[in-house]
Parts: structure tokens; C-alpha cells; sequence
């Protein structure tokens, strides 16, 4: 019985997912614009400022310079 139960369950919520993708509703989480994070740093914000500006966490920001080469960065040759 309580399979049964999920099962309506799981096709309910794929069929409103579906119905939302019809509909052009974007889905899923939020990308973070790292190229305006590092623009935000360069004008002098602390990454917990730019976090709460953005409505991101902390980590976001940081990871923002762990994974996006900046201008600051010293080039290689």
C-alpha cells in the first residue's frame, strides 16, 4: 500500500515538473555570476558583504577565486 502511495506521489510531481517546464519556468538552483563577485571584490567588498548582497553563501564567493582566474592573478608565461 504505502509503495503504491509513492508511486502516485512520483508521477504527481514529475507531471507538475513537466507542466513547469512547459510553461518555460526555469528549474533547479541558481547559477552564481562569479565574473560580478569578482567585480564586487575589486571594488573593495568583504566576501561576507558580497555573500549577503548576492544571497549566497560565503563558500560561493570564495570558490568564485578558487575556480575563476582574475585579473589581480599574476599571469603565467
Amino acid at each position: 500500500m504505502g509503495e503504491f502511495e509513492a508511486a502516485l506521489i512520483k508521477e504527481r510531481v514529475k507531471a507538475g515538473l513537466n507542466n513547469a517546464k512547459a510553461k518555460g519556468k526555469k528549474l533547479g538552483r541558481p547559477k552564481a555570476d562569479y565574473n560580478h563577485i569578482i567585480a564586487m571584490k575589486s571594488s573593495g567588498l568583504s566576501n561576507r558583504a558580497i555573500a549577503e548582497k548576492l544571497g549566497v553563501s560565503r563558500d560561493t564567493v570564495e570558490r568564485a577565486f578558487r575556480n575563476k582566474p582574475h585579473q589581480s592573478a599574476p599571469q603565467k608565461a
